[in-house]
């Protein structure tokens, strides 16, 4: 495995370990049981922050010369290459999942 790809996993890793510590602290206000280093809600924040990361590294690395400037998943007609998109209705749209 390339060292691109491995630290892709390990930022989806990363990803998924602090989705699963956040929806575990929703659900039973485990935060005060559990030493966490970051603001657990400031997580929508930190998730947009890595997903562009890596969504910007793919680019780089690929050496893609498409604008980086726009939101990737909109609009729907100007989808960034090797992504998958949802769009709910009461949401900005979320990056679901990346082509690597």
């Amino acid at each position: 495995m390339e060292m691109f790809q491995q630290f892709v996993l390990l930022c989806l890793c990363i990803f998924h370990l602090a989705a699963l510590v956040y929806a575990q602290h929703e659900a039973d206000d485990a935060y005060d049981r559990v030493r966490w280093p970051y603001n657990l809600h400031e997580w929508d924040q930190h998730q947009k922050l890595l997903m562009l990361m890596v969504a910007m590294m793919i680019h780089q690395f690929h050496g893609l010369k498409e604008n980086l400037q726009a939101d990737p998943c909109a609009p729907q007609d100007y989808l960034w290459k090797g992504l998958n998109c949802s769009y709910p209705n009461d949401d900005s749209p979320r990056i679901t999942s990346l082509f690597v």
